[in-house]
């Protein structure tokens, strides 16, 4: 019940800010949105979290926002035991920020680039 409540707080409070977003609700929409998402998440409702998620990385992002919405992304996927859907997301966030990564890169190659 505390997460249904959760995510309709967030969905009423994304309904109050503009659309698009003005650069001064810019950090209160990326939270509302996410949070709302997390919130359908930890109701089992991971098809309409991913949806969100989804649509918020249609956006243009800031490096924190990019780490924040696509590790939401990687944790509602591993909820579900999709994990190699979740290794994708997670390069598709990576090369967002400018990080490539081969298909099956060794391991010091990957912490490398850390």
């Amino acid at each position: 019940m505390a997460y249904a409540d959760a995510a309709q707080y967030c969905a009423r409070g994304l309904e109050l800010l503009s659309t698009p977003p003005l650069a001064a609700e810019r950090e209160l929409w990326i939270t509302l949105a996410v949070g709302h998402a997390r919130a359908l998440m930890m109701q089992k409702d991971n098809a309409r979290c991913e949806e969100l998620l989804t649509a918020l990385c249609t956006h243009e992002l800031s490096p924190k926002e990019i780490a924040i919405v696509y590790q939401s992304r990687i944790d509602n996927m591993s909820n579900i035991m999709e994990r190699d859907r979740a290794v994708l997301i997670g390069r598709e966030g990576l090369a967002r920020l400018g990080i490539e990564l081969a298909d099956s890169p060794a391991p010091q190659d990957a912490f490398g680039l850390l």
